[in-house]
């Protein structure tokens, strides 16, 4: 369909959606897309590992056009390109989960996963899946034979995993969303090096059916976006209850227990707990995310809301339940899914780091007994953090501690990956809800040489907030209620750290 209307390149889903309300093509619109995409493969290869042809992209949207005729009755994600992660199945398309070629973990569906058909029932645009640390195991997005993708601020600086690619699609405005999946802070943590919001709902609120499992009674999906209302708005097409999914929540569970906020009413209160500030976590830290991370309180005060540091007893199930994922018992559930013979025969076919860490599990010869002492103590630790959300709304931690560079990941891979995780892994194993929000930039020197103007560059700052399993539209309001507020601050230059 012809179009006199010009697109602004503008992603984000109210934009493309008043564009195309005004006779905007959706042929107009993947056209530019797909020259923007190929431009950036210029500057990163390794953000996909599947990418719809040209071809496909002007077929799909022309047949969404002569199916959406009427513009005042278009679905709610009409023409809205997004990606998924590579471990979630399209029927008749390879998912190779960063891992080509070994079934089951890799493999060419003969179904669509829930999630994915939820999206095209609404009218979104399928544009590619994305590269991923493989078999999502690793939070830096360095463990893929697809390549190593970077951040969008940065080609020497890490992007984050599992979701990588998801995640710098996103942030550079190749898609309006993507759909990754978080088991101990995938989403969270390249939405953080990217510059993007990460959602990670109360599990079982999205269908996780159709999908690689990496720990299967913690794997979450998620919504990586632009900013919060984005996120919300995905995720409001894609929520529901999947009976065939055995870790769905029921529907007499389902509902959200809060008590929504106003996003736009700054008169209407809110508490926020932080950590203390002599846990471990902290002392983590670079010192400008520390100083970054006291901004954002004043900022969260700014936006409404009360802080309440939370004492070292309310912190221990936190800290104590994040240990639990990588050094109790469960991190061998990313066995539990595999044939009893697979790891012995297919483990030369892995990345190097990735079956340094399958190769250790098995070592570790973890018995029953540890893994019932494991589960009894998550019980414990989700008991004792309930108590702290009748006290505060969220909880407020920096995203991660630092982001690293590609070079020095690779120098250490393990240790590296693990520290990445101290404020994100409790999340997963308390079966919190939890969102990453941009919370600012700081300057960095060049890499490799690479000067400009000043001869620095910059590195996005983000925070997570985190609430009770079913909290999660509470969570959104404040999120938005920040977003607003930092805004502000980004326009005004308010709080720039020097």
């Amino acid at each position: 369909m012809a179009s006199s209307v010009e697109w602004n390149g503008d992603v984000r889903i109210p934009s493309l959606q008043a564009a195309y309300r005004s006779g905007l093509s959706l042929v107009t619109v993947v056209t530019k897309l797909h020259e923007r995409i190929s431009h950036y493969k210029t500057t990163d290869r390794a953000v996909w590992i599947r990418l719809q042809t040209l071809g496909s992209l002007i077929g799909e949207a022309e047949a969404l056009e002569a199916k959406y005729s009427d513009l005042d009755h278009l679905p709610p994600l009409y023409g809205i390109p997004f990606s998924i992660k590579d471990s979630i199945d399209i029927a008749g398309l390879p998912t190779t989960t960063g891992l080509s070629g070994f079934p089951p973990l890799s493999r060419t569906p003969t179904s669509s996963a829930p999630v994915y058909d939820s999206l095209i029932a609404a009218g979104a645009l399928f544009v590619g899946k994305t590269n991923m640390d493989q078999l999502a195991t690793g939070m830096t997005g360095c463990r893929s034979p697809y390549g190593i993708p970077h951040s969008v601020f940065s080609a020497y600086h890490i992007a984050g995993g599992s979701s990588s690619g998801s995640a710098v699609s996103v942030g550079a405005r190749l898609v309006s969303f993507s759909i990754g999946s978080d088991t101990a802070g995938s989403i969270r943590l390249p939405a953080a090096f990217n510059g993007v919001v990460g959602f990670k709902p109360t599990r079982g609120m999205i269908s996780a059916r159709g999908i690689t499992p990496a720990c299967l009674s913690l794997d979450c999906v998620g919504v990586l976006a632009g900013d919060v209302d984005d996120a919300r708005r995905v995720w409001e097409v894609v929520r529901g209850y999947d009976e065939l999914d055995p870790y769905a929540k029921p529907p007499s569970t389902y509902r959200d227990y809060s008590t929504p906020l106003s996003s736009d009413d700054a008169t209407v209160s809110f508490t926020f707990g932080i950590p203390p500030p002599d846990v471990s976590a902290f002392s983590a830290c670079s010192p400008i995310y520390l100083k970054l991370f006291s901004a954002t309180v004043q900022a969260l005060q700014r936006a409404g809301g009360s802080c309440r540091q939370v004492t070292a007893a309310e912190w221990h199930p936190f800290e104590a339940a994040g240990a639990l994922l990588y050094d109790g018992t469960f991190v061998s559930e990313r066995l539990a899914s595999l044939p009893d013979d697979w790891l012995a025969a297919n483990s030369h076919h892995l990345h190097p780091t990735i079956r340094a860490v399958f190769e250790a599990v098995v070592a570790r010869q973890s018995t029953a007994v540890q893994a019932y002492r494991d589960l009894q103590a998550k019980a414990a630790y989700t008991r004792q953090a309930e108590h702290v959300f009748q006290t505060v709304d969220v909880v407020v931690v920096p995203t991660a501690p630092t982001q690293w560079t590609i070079a020095e990941v690779l120098d250490d891979p393990v240790r590296k990956n693990s520290a990445l995780g101290v404020f994100s892994h409790c999340a997963n194993v308390l079966d919190l809800c939890a969102v990453a929000v941009p919370a600012g930039t700081y300057p960095v020197p060049r890499q490799g040489g690479d000067d400009d103007e000043g001869g620095r560059g910059v590195l996005p700052f983000g925070i997570t907030l985190m609430s009770g399993g079913r909290m999660d539209e509470k969570l959104l309001d404040i999120a938005r209620r920040y977003e607003n507020v930092r805004k502000t601050i980004d326009e005004t230059g308010a709080n720039s750290p020097p």
